[in-house]
Protein backbone atom coordinates (compact mmCIF):
# COMPACT_ATOMS: atom_id res chain seq x y z
CA UNK A 1 0.00 0.00 0.00
CA UNK A 2 1.29 3.38 -1.08
CA UNK A 3 1.62 5.78 1.55
CA UNK A 4 -1.47 8.75 1.51
CA UNK A 5 0.78 11.63 3.59
CA UNK A 6 1.73 13.98 1.56
CA UNK A 7 4.63 16.57 1.75
CA UNK A 8 2.64 19.32 4.18
CA UNK A 9 2.70 16.43 6.62
CA UNK A 10 4.70 17.57 9.68
CA UNK A 11 8.60 15.69 9.90
CA UNK A 12 7.62 13.14 12.56
CA UNK A 13 4.79 11.60 10.62
CA UNK A 14 7.00 11.57 7.48
CA UNK A 15 9.71 9.94 9.28
CA UNK A 16 8.08 7.65 11.27
CA UNK A 17 6.46 5.71 8.23
CA UNK A 18 9.50 5.85 6.44
CA UNK A 19 10.66 3.87 9.56
CA UNK A 20 7.86 1.34 9.35
CA UNK A 21 6.83 -1.09 6.08
CA UNK A 22 3.29 -0.71 7.14
CA UNK A 23 2.39 2.35 4.97
CA UNK A 24 -0.27 3.60 7.34
CA UNK A 25 -3.64 5.55 5.98
CA UNK A 26 -4.28 7.29 9.48
CA UNK A 27 -1.76 8.54 12.18
CA UNK A 28 -3.18 9.23 15.64
CA UNK A 29 -0.90 11.23 17.90
CA UNK A 30 -0.67 11.40 21.81
CA UNK A 31 1.63 14.00 21.72
CA UNK A 32 -0.31 15.98 24.07
CA UNK A 33 1.42 14.14 26.78
CA UNK A 34 4.38 15.92 25.79
CA UNK A 35 3.58 18.58 28.38
CA UNK A 36 3.33 18.85 32.15
CA UNK A 37 -0.31 18.52 33.52
CA UNK A 38 -2.50 21.63 33.88
CA UNK A 39 -6.36 21.79 35.45
CA UNK A 40 -8.30 22.94 31.98
CA UNK A 41 -12.06 22.49 31.72
CA UNK A 42 -12.43 19.27 31.71
CA UNK A 43 -14.89 18.28 28.12
CA UNK A 44 -18.09 17.22 28.96
CA UNK A 45 -18.80 13.98 27.83
CA UNK A 46 -21.93 15.13 25.57
CA UNK A 47 -18.88 16.91 23.69
CA UNK A 48 -16.90 14.14 24.08
CA UNK A 49 -19.07 11.76 22.20
CA UNK A 50 -20.06 14.47 18.89
CA UNK A 51 -15.85 13.99 18.85
CA UNK A 52 -16.31 10.53 18.64
CA UNK A 53 -18.67 10.88 16.13
CA UNK A 54 -16.65 13.37 13.91
CA UNK A 55 -13.43 11.05 14.07
CA UNK A 56 -15.56 7.70 13.39
CA UNK A 57 -17.07 10.02 9.99
CA UNK A 58 -13.87 10.67 9.37
CA UNK A 59 -12.23 7.36 9.47
CA UNK A 60 -15.01 6.12 7.59
CA UNK A 61 -14.71 8.66 4.49
CA UNK A 62 -11.08 7.56 3.29
CA UNK A 63 -7.64 7.61 4.35
CA UNK A 64 -7.07 10.38 6.16
CA UNK A 65 -3.99 13.41 5.52
CA UNK A 66 -2.15 14.63 8.77
CA UNK A 67 -2.03 14.01 11.86
CA UNK A 68 -4.95 13.45 14.47
CA UNK A 69 -4.34 14.10 17.94
CA UNK A 70 -5.50 13.27 21.17
CA UNK A 71 -4.73 14.22 24.47
CA UNK A 72 -5.37 14.83 27.87
CA UNK A 73 -7.86 17.13 28.42
CA UNK A 74 -5.77 18.47 31.72
CA UNK A 75 -3.63 20.22 29.20
CA UNK A 76 -5.60 20.56 26.12
CA UNK A 77 -4.00 23.66 25.53
CA UNK A 78 -0.63 23.47 25.25
CA UNK A 79 -1.28 20.07 23.91
CA UNK A 80 -2.96 22.02 20.63
CA UNK A 81 -0.13 24.32 20.84
CA UNK A 82 2.50 21.66 19.94
CA UNK A 83 -0.17 20.44 17.28
CA UNK A 84 -0.37 23.39 15.57
CA UNK A 85 3.75 23.54 15.53
CA UNK A 86 3.86 19.70 14.57
CA UNK A 87 0.48 20.25 12.00
CA UNK A 88 -1.87 18.47 13.37
CA UNK A 89 -4.81 18.04 11.89
CA UNK A 90 -8.09 16.96 14.53
CA UNK A 91 -7.27 17.00 18.13
CA UNK A 92 -9.59 14.81 20.76
CA UNK A 93 -9.43 15.20 24.30
CA UNK A 94 -10.21 12.94 26.82
CA UNK A 95 -10.73 13.14 30.22
CA UNK A 96 -10.38 9.71 32.13
CA UNK A 97 -8.48 6.37 31.45
CA UNK A 98 -11.69 4.82 30.66
CA UNK A 99 -12.51 7.40 28.03
CA UNK A 100 -9.13 7.17 26.37
CA UNK A 101 -10.22 3.27 26.38
CA UNK A 102 -13.06 4.12 24.53
CA UNK A 103 -11.75 6.48 21.87
CA UNK A 104 -9.48 3.55 21.40
CA UNK A 105 -11.96 1.51 21.09
CA UNK A 106 -13.83 3.10 18.32
CA UNK A 107 -10.80 3.21 16.32
CA UNK A 108 -10.70 -0.36 16.52
CA UNK A 109 -13.80 -1.34 15.80
CA UNK A 110 -13.79 0.97 12.54
CA UNK A 111 -10.65 -0.19 11.52
CA UNK A 112 -11.48 -3.76 11.70
CA UNK A 113 -14.72 -3.22 9.31
CA UNK A 114 -12.00 -0.93 7.16
CA UNK A 115 -9.18 -2.36 7.44
CA UNK A 116 -7.26 0.67 8.37
CA UNK A 117 -3.47 0.79 8.52
CA UNK A 118 -2.75 2.88 11.65
CA UNK A 119 0.55 4.58 12.92
CA UNK A 120 -0.53 5.25 16.63
CA UNK A 121 2.14 7.38 18.66
CA UNK A 122 1.45 7.50 22.20
CA UNK A 123 3.47 8.40 25.75
CA UNK A 124 0.82 6.63 27.68
CA UNK A 125 0.67 7.43 30.78
CA UNK A 126 3.13 5.28 32.30
CA UNK A 127 1.70 2.99 34.92
CA UNK A 128 2.43 -0.22 35.64
CA UNK A 129 -1.04 -1.34 36.52
CA UNK A 130 -2.60 0.81 33.24
CA UNK A 131 -0.48 -0.05 30.36
CA UNK A 132 -1.36 -4.05 30.28
CA UNK A 133 -5.18 -2.71 30.09
CA UNK A 134 -3.69 -0.10 27.14
CA UNK A 135 -1.81 -3.21 25.38
CA UNK A 136 -5.03 -5.03 25.52
CA UNK A 137 -7.13 -2.65 23.74
CA UNK A 138 -3.92 -2.68 20.72
CA UNK A 139 -4.91 -6.77 20.56
CA UNK A 140 -7.80 -5.75 17.99
CA UNK A 141 -5.69 -3.50 16.17
CA UNK A 142 -4.33 -6.00 13.86
CA UNK A 143 -3.11 -3.10 11.04
CA UNK A 144 -1.55 -1.02 14.08
CA UNK A 145 2.45 -0.17 14.64
CA UNK A 146 3.01 1.35 17.87
CA UNK A 147 5.33 4.08 18.88
CA UNK A 148 5.82 4.69 22.21
CA UNK A 149 7.03 7.44 23.49
CA UNK A 150 7.74 8.75 26.93
CA UNK A 151 9.94 12.38 26.46
CA UNK A 152 10.87 13.92 29.41
CA UNK A 153 13.36 16.72 30.32
CA UNK A 154 16.28 14.62 28.71
CA UNK A 155 16.58 12.18 26.23
CA UNK A 156 19.19 9.67 26.97
CA UNK A 157 20.33 6.76 24.92
CA UNK A 158 23.16 4.41 24.48
CA UNK A 159 26.29 5.18 24.06
CA UNK A 160 27.81 3.85 20.63
CA UNK A 161 25.77 1.35 19.03
CA UNK A 162 23.83 -2.32 20.07
CA UNK A 163 23.88 -4.30 17.75
CA UNK A 164 20.68 -6.76 17.19
CA UNK A 165 20.35 -10.48 16.18
CA UNK A 166 19.86 -9.53 12.76
CA UNK A 167 22.92 -7.68 12.50
CA UNK A 168 21.72 -4.55 11.95
CA UNK A 169 23.44 -1.67 14.31
CA UNK A 170 21.13 1.00 16.11
CA UNK A 171 22.41 3.95 17.42
CA UNK A 172 20.37 6.15 19.59
CA UNK A 173 21.76 9.99 20.39
CA UNK A 174 21.76 11.80 23.40
CA UNK A 175 19.79 14.19 23.66
CA UNK A 176 19.45 17.22 26.38
CA UNK A 177 16.33 19.80 25.11
CA UNK A 178 17.69 23.04 27.47
CA UNK A 179 20.47 23.54 24.64
CA UNK A 180 18.04 24.34 22.21
CA UNK A 181 17.27 28.11 22.61
CA UNK A 182 13.24 29.54 22.83
CA UNK A 183 10.74 28.68 24.78
CA UNK A 184 10.06 25.03 26.88
CA UNK A 185 7.35 24.11 24.67
CA UNK A 186 9.84 25.02 21.42
CA UNK A 187 12.80 23.21 22.87
CA UNK A 188 10.63 20.36 23.89
CA UNK A 189 8.87 20.14 20.18
CA UNK A 190 12.62 20.38 18.84
CA UNK A 191 13.74 17.82 21.02
CA UNK A 192 10.89 15.73 19.55
CA UNK A 193 12.24 16.28 15.98
CA UNK A 194 15.72 15.89 16.52
CA UNK A 195 14.44 11.96 17.56
CA UNK A 196 12.80 11.71 14.73
CA UNK A 197 15.63 12.98 12.50
CA UNK A 198 18.03 10.66 14.12
CA UNK A 199 15.78 7.66 13.04
CA UNK A 200 15.13 8.96 9.66
CA UNK A 201 18.33 9.73 8.97
CA UNK A 202 20.09 6.74 10.05
CA UNK A 203 17.23 4.92 7.26
CA UNK A 204 16.21 2.42 9.55
CA UNK A 205 13.47 0.25 8.35
CA UNK A 206 10.67 -2.37 10.37
CA UNK A 207 13.67 -4.53 10.30
CA UNK A 208 16.13 -2.57 11.95
CA UNK A 209 14.26 -0.71 14.39
CA UNK A 210 11.45 -3.46 14.75
CA UNK A 211 11.71 -6.76 14.11
CA UNK A 212 15.29 -7.16 15.99
CA UNK A 213 14.23 -9.79 18.64
CA UNK A 214 13.01 -8.47 22.06
CA UNK A 215 15.49 -10.94 24.10
CA UNK A 216 18.45 -8.13 23.45
CA UNK A 217 16.77 -5.34 24.96
CA UNK A 218 15.45 -7.31 27.98
CA UNK A 219 18.82 -8.55 28.67
CA UNK A 220 20.07 -5.33 28.69
CA UNK A 221 17.80 -4.44 30.53
CA UNK A 222 18.70 -7.26 33.16
CA UNK A 223 22.36 -6.32 33.07
CA UNK A 224 21.35 -2.50 33.65
CA UNK A 225 19.18 -3.95 36.72
CA UNK A 226 21.96 -6.72 37.74
CA UNK A 227 23.09 -4.67 40.66
CA UNK A 228 20.15 -2.32 41.55
CA UNK A 229 17.86 -2.25 44.66
CA UNK A 230 15.08 -1.06 42.35
CA UNK A 231 11.76 -3.16 41.39
CA UNK A 232 13.77 -4.45 38.33
CA UNK A 233 11.86 -8.07 38.34
CA UNK A 234 8.44 -6.62 38.52
CA UNK A 235 9.70 -3.96 35.63
CA UNK A 236 11.30 -6.40 33.24
CA UNK A 237 8.23 -8.90 34.08
CA UNK A 238 6.13 -6.47 33.11
CA UNK A 239 8.01 -5.72 29.77
CA UNK A 240 8.41 -9.22 29.18
CA UNK A 241 4.57 -9.54 29.63
CA UNK A 242 3.91 -7.01 27.24
CA UNK A 243 5.80 -9.05 24.39
CA UNK A 244 4.04 -12.05 25.09
CA UNK A 245 0.73 -11.15 25.55
CA UNK A 246 0.53 -8.44 22.39
CA UNK A 247 3.08 -10.55 20.66
CA UNK A 248 5.61 -7.66 20.08
CA UNK A 249 8.69 -8.09 18.21
CA UNK A 250 10.68 -5.52 20.15
CA UNK A 251 10.78 -3.84 23.30
CA UNK A 252 13.32 -1.08 23.83
CA UNK A 253 13.83 1.08 27.04
CA UNK A 254 16.40 3.12 27.03
CA UNK A 255 17.90 5.33 29.95
CA UNK A 256 20.50 6.54 31.95
CA UNK A 257 22.63 3.76 32.72
CA UNK A 258 21.82 3.21 36.11
CA UNK A 259 17.94 3.96 35.88
CA UNK A 260 15.96 2.17 33.16
CA UNK A 261 12.87 1.21 33.58
CA UNK A 262 9.17 2.51 33.40
CA UNK A 263 8.84 5.73 35.17
CA UNK A 264 12.17 6.69 34.89
CA UNK A 265 13.89 9.60 31.79
CA UNK A 266 13.36 7.04 29.10
CA UNK A 267 11.29 6.08 25.95
CA UNK A 268 9.91 2.39 25.01
CA UNK A 269 9.99 2.04 21.30
CA UNK A 270 7.34 -1.23 20.16
CA UNK A 271 5.55 -2.46 17.24
CA UNK A 272 2.39 -5.19 17.78
CA UNK A 273 3.67 -7.81 15.38
CA UNK A 274 0.76 -8.56 12.79
CA UNK A 275 -0.94 -11.92 13.04
CA UNK A 276 0.81 -14.79 11.01
CA UNK A 277 -1.46 -17.65 12.53
CA UNK A 278 1.46 -19.00 14.36
CA UNK A 279 0.04 -21.87 17.21
CA UNK A 280 2.89 -21.51 18.97
CA UNK A 281 2.80 -17.74 20.24
CA UNK A 282 3.02 -18.63 23.73
CA UNK A 283 6.03 -20.10 23.80
CA UNK A 284 9.93 -18.13 23.09
CA UNK A 285 10.20 -18.83 19.80
CA UNK A 286 12.29 -15.47 18.44
CA UNK A 287 11.02 -14.69 14.85
CA UNK A 288 7.38 -15.72 14.99
CA UNK A 289 6.79 -15.18 11.26
CA UNK A 290 9.33 -17.11 10.30
CA UNK A 291 8.33 -20.29 12.64
CA UNK A 292 8.26 -23.78 11.23
CA UNK A 293 4.60 -24.34 12.26
CA UNK A 294 3.53 -22.05 9.13
CA UNK A 295 5.55 -24.35 6.71
CA UNK A 296 7.29 -21.65 5.02
CA UNK A 297 10.70 -21.58 6.44
CA UNK A 298 12.64 -23.26 9.24
CA UNK A 299 12.38 -22.59 12.35
CA UNK A 300 15.46 -20.14 13.37
CA UNK A 301 15.03 -21.01 17.27
CA UNK A 302 14.49 -24.76 17.28
CA UNK A 303 16.14 -24.46 20.90
CA UNK A 304 13.57 -22.27 22.11
CA UNK A 305 10.86 -23.95 19.71
CA UNK A 306 8.56 -26.12 21.92
CA UNK A 307 7.75 -27.66 18.28
CA UNK A 308 10.89 -28.40 17.35
CA UNK A 309 11.49 -30.25 20.24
Amino acid sequence: MDAIIGPEVPMIAQATIRATSNKPQMILADIGLLQKRYNNVFSTMPTKMKRLEVLEKKIKNGPTRGLIMIGSAMMSQLAKEIGDKIGAKEYFEYKTWESLNIILRKIGQIQKQQKINLLFITRPRINIAQVPEFTALLIGMKNTDVFFLDPRDYFWGLSGSYPKRSGVQVVVAKYRYPSYGGSKLEKRTQVLLNLVNNIENRRLNRTSIFDAAAYDALALLRSSFQNSKHDSVRIISHLEGIRNFLGVSGVYSFGPENHVGLGSSNFILATAKKDTGCPNKENECIKCDNCCALKEKDCPSPDKCSLCK
